[in-house]
């Protein structure tokens, strides 16, 4: 059952400080002056519950969500806030060509929620700006880390940089953690297959495994640096993480620090990370149901059914950073791995040049010799001949596995909900 509970909004100080850049939403008791409105527990709660994740609701139980494309604003007057979502590109900052959006502005939000004793009896939420999708360009691994959406994540309290602290960030074992990489280190929003053709690592993914969990402890939710007003951007460092636009030593980012040690799950705080594309905002969700507070019960009324994008091959939702051409394009071209690699005992097969010619615009990304082979077996059925046997099993050998990798990547990056995705082509 949905708690309603009385909310004061929060006013904006007159002039932006550090503690003006958090919002606070505390129960409070019902006056005359008050408007019920049911509480950010009660949306973070629906959130988890539309992403079918578990919610904890002990006794200073944390719960962490991230939300992508979202800020905060108050309202001309000053004694009001309210929620705005973003497009995806306001997330970008300059742009070189050299280097791509190498840096990002501040404009997600996370959102902290928990009851002292019990949801009846009161709870507290806590929003912080912060950017989900730092820079792009410090990250020394194969290509640039992205959390994945509608996914659990786990935190707990740990070293940063050796001396300072924050939280780690880790799905199933406490050093590992699953993610996006985009492989051209240049795009913030992966749109072409490009993005997806990562090298392969020791102790991450494999040749093409775009999304997979590898040995990472460095992933934090952690402090950002003071920036001008104008120039609020995460320049480049804390690939992956999300940072808060708070420094260090200010009372917001100690607040977070202790907040998050005393909690009662302190070892596992739950994070899940989705966008403002196919969630609403509180404000939203809250004046959906003015006319019929039931419609709050049901965790499908959080998501905004127009935003979410289904993925080619009934695969799932897309998340807001990859694009539906890239969805298609990495299908395509594990379509076109299948090809070659029935060619190798079927000469015959359907597109079989055109699947080589795909494969080769990719030469680069391709492992070594596969691209010789995939030529010299391209010119024997150009010219009608039979290609060397050996010029076969290399070029099968060569691309062997990357169908695979394509497909079950495509498919951990996409989330489940409670709205199902629609049965046929896109």
């Amino acid at each position: 059952m949905v708690d309603r509970m009385t909310v004061r909004p929060p006013a904006r100080p007159a002039s932006v400080t550090e503690a003006a850049r958090v919002a606070r939403i505390r129960a409070a008791k019902a006056n005359a002056t008050d408007v019920t409105f049911p509480t950010v527990h009660n949306w973070v709660e629906m959130v988890y519950r539309a992403f079918r994740q578990a919610f904890p609701t002990g006794p200073n139980e944390l719960a962490l969500l991230g939300v992508r494309e979202s800020s905060r604003t108050a309202g001309a007057n000053q004694d009001e806030d309210s929620y705005t979502r973003n497009a995806r590109p306001a997330d970008r900052g300059p742009f070189t060509a050299s280097k791509g959006d190498t840096t990002t502005t501040f404009n997600d939000l996370l959102f902290m929620v928990w009851a002292e004793t019990t949801p009846e009896e009161g709870t507290s939420a806590i929003v912080y700006p912060c950017t989900i999708d730092p820079s792009i360009e410090s990250s020394g691994t194969t290509g640039s880390p992205y959390l994945l959406e509608g996914k659990l994540y786990k935190c707990f309290q740990g070293p940063h940089h050796e001396t300072h602290t924050a939280l780690h960030v880790y799905t199933g074992a406490a050093e590992q953690v699953m993610l996006a990489r985009e492989a051209t280190k240049t795009q913030r929003v992966f749109t072409g297959v490009q993005n997806a053709l990562v090298p392969p690592t020791r102790t991450g993914p494999k040749r093409w495994e775009f999304v997979a969990t590898e040995a990472n402890d460095t992933i934090h939710i952690h402090y950002g640096f003071d920036y001008p007003s104008t120039a609020s951007l995460a320049k480049d460092w804390s690939a992956g993480c999300t940072v808060l636009m708070h420094g260090e030593k200010g009372d917001v980012y100690t607040e977070f620090l202790a907040k998050t040690k005393a909690a009662a799950n302190t070892d596992a705080i739950p994070y899940i990370v989705v966008s403002s594309d196919y969630v609403k905002l509180p404000d939203d969700w809250a004046m959906y149901a003015l006319d019929d507070p039931d419609k709050l019960k049901e965790p499908k009324n959080v998501m905004r059914e127009s935003g979410l994008r289904a993925a080619p091959m009934l695969l799932g939702w897309l998340p807001s950073i990859m694009t539906w051409n890239f969805a298609d394009d990495v299908v395509e071209l594990a379509d076109d791995v299948d090809r070659v690699m029935a060619g190798g005992g079927n000469p015959h097969v359907a597109h079989l040049k055109d699947a080589i010619e795909n494969l080769l615009t990719h030469r680069d990304r391709l492992p070594s010799g596969t691209p010789e082979a995939l030529d010299r077996w391209l010119a024997a059925l150009n010219a009608d001949k039979e290609a060397a046997a050996t010029d076969i099993a290399a070029a099968v050998s060569g691309v062997s596995g990357l169908n695979t990798y394509l497909r079950t990547s495509l498919t951990r990056a996409c989330f489940q909900c409670v709205i199902a995705p629609p049965r046929g082509p896109y």
